[in-house]
């Protein structure tokens, strides 16, 4: 897909993740719509693309707030114009033994991560399948795959948009329009790397932590080559694990295990971060 001259719309962007994505599309000459929770972040960050000569317009909406979900892509669409790529990035995550989740941060968590991706998704895509353009790009993470301790209703959730980029890409393949999810590991500075930071985490080469700016390069990249999913953990080859986890789980489990990677989280229970 070309995207010079594109729209894009990213949720989460006044997020550190969602900075990296904007200034990563904006180089590739896209325009930018803005949305995450109403505030100083989101107004500082369509600022500085603004600032920075890219053309950028924000706009504040809780997407777990489903009336304000249900108009997120008629104000995109009225602010610059038909949306050709949307980046469901926003997220949050909760670290907890899953027996202590109320049902309430259950709910807050399937609502953003989840419903409010798939609302998302179904506002956007059947104009860009009548204008025949049109990439929907879902931050999915590794937990999707392999879901660690205490991250249960997080990687419950970024399964599921997994499960759903790979069912919208078949649905979909005859149509110009394309879905990617990307899987990142550990980022620098965004969600909950800066809480296991805090409590003393040390990040090594068994648990390494990804630049963030490979996060909106893998994004370009999906976009260009229509990938269906990027899997992206610094200088750590992780395709091999996960083909692995799918042959012989034990065994990858046990491997998991003295790494300390599953149990990473034990630390921060109860700790919430924002991607």
């Amino acid at each position: 897909m070309q995207l010079r001259g594109a729209n894009a719309l990213i949720t989460g962007a006044a997020g550190g993740l969602g900075g990296h994505i904007a200034r990563a599309l904006s180089r590739e000459g896209c325009s930018l719509v803005l949305t995450d929770l109403a505030g100083d972040a989101l107004d500082a960050r369509a600022g500085e693309l603004s600032s920075a000569g890219v053309r950028a317009v924000a706009f504040g909406a809780d997407l777990a707030d489903r009336d304000e979900l249900g108009g997120i892509l008629a104000r995109a669409e009225e602010a610059s114009g038909p949306v050709d790529v949307l980046v469901n990035n926003a997220g949050i995550e909760l670290t907890a033994p899953f027996v202590d989740y109320t049902e309430e941060e259950i709910d807050k968590v399937m609502d953003v991560n989840l419903l409010a991706p798939m609302s998302l998704i179904r506002q956007a895509v059947p104009g860009m399948v009548d204008r025949r353009r049109g990439h929907v790009v879902t931050m999915a993470s590794l937990a999707g795959r392999i879901a660690p301790a205490y991250m249960s209703t997080y990687g419950l959730t970024k399964a599921a948009l997994i499960a759903l980029t790979q069912s919208l890409r078949a649905e979909h393949v005859d149509d110009p329009v394309g879905f990617s999810a990307i899987c990142p590991g550990f980022v620098r500075g965004a969600g909950m790397v800066e809480p296991l930071v805090e409590a003393g985490t040390e990040f090594t080469s068994s648990v390494p932590l990804t630049p963030p700016e490979l996060i909106g390069a893998g994004v370009v990249k999906a976009i260009r080559k229509d990938l269906p999913d990027v899997t992206i953990v610094h200088r750590r080859p992780i395709r091999g694990l996960l083909a692995m986890y799918a042959l012989a789980p034990r065994l990858t489990e046990q491997l998991l295990i003295r790494s300390g990677a599953p149990h990473i989280f034990s630390k921060t229970t109860r700790a919430r971060g924002r991607i």
